[in-house]
């Protein structure tokens, strides 16, 4: 764990999210969401949040169109961190409703 590469990297993505794409937003978002959960295990006060809000803005905007593996990825990763946001969720459990009519058995 190295809490100043971590930072740099959320300080790295958080200008560029309106470039990712699901995938992209997904990987950012587990990322960050570890970072959350090491910072949080270490004592730290919660050094990801900023990061974290501006992608559940970007997530909460796209989520309808995210296919089902990102999907679950950032479901998992808001959840992971603690976030309390109950727009992200609402548009997260929306958007997983619509991707039943898409999901195969490989989803």
């Amino acid at each position: 764990r190295e809490p100043r590469l971590m930072a740099a990297a959320a300080e790295a993505v958080c200008p560029r999210l309106n470039e990712l794409d699901a995938l992209g937003l997904a990987k950012a978002s587990w990322a960050l969401a570890l970072f959350q959960s090491a910072a949080q295990d270490s004592g730290e006060e919660e050094p990801y949040s900023r990061a974290l809000e501006e992608l559940a803005k970007v997530v909460s905007q796209r989520a309808v169109d995210f296919p089902s593996g990102p999907l679950a990825t950032v479901s998992w990763a808001f959840g992971k961190a603690l976030i309390r946001d109950g727009e992200l969720f609402s548009e997260l459990g929306t958007a997983a409703l619509r991707t039943f009519d898409r999901c195969s058995p490989a989803d």
